[in-house]
């Protein structure tokens, strides 16, 4: 089992519907299409499909380095956007100054 995606909540696992009598829901599938949004939609891939048949490879094969490696390049994703870059920052705030219009000169 994979110990990187959060675990789905009981409560989620309850279904009201009159089909289920009909249609059972089998063992594990809803944990497991949870686990599958909750990587595709933290991973955006470009191409769903080929990452989804990967996915299922590497569960199907208990292949960790699949879920290390997609776990790592999001940390990295997340690492550069919290990167401070001062320059760009106070270019920022000079062109939001060179826009205020001085009020003190105009007499307000």
């Amino acid at each position: 089992k994979n110990q990187l995606c959060p675990p789905l909540s009981q409560s989620k696992l309850l279904m009201a519907s009159k089909y289920l009598d009909d249609f059972p829901i089998p063992e594990g599938f809803p944990q497991i299409l949870h686990d599958l949004s909750f990587y595709v939609i933290r991973d955006t891939p470009e191409d769903m499909l080929e990452y989804i048949a990967q996915y299922f490879e590497a569960l199907r094969d208990d292949n960790q380095e699949f879920f290390k490696t997609h776990e790592d390049a999001f940390n990295e994703k997340i690492r550069v956007k919290d990167v401070y870059v001062p320059d760009q920052e106070n270019k920022n705030n000079q062109e939001e100054e060179e826009e205020l219009p001085d009020l003190q000169d105009k007499g307000v």
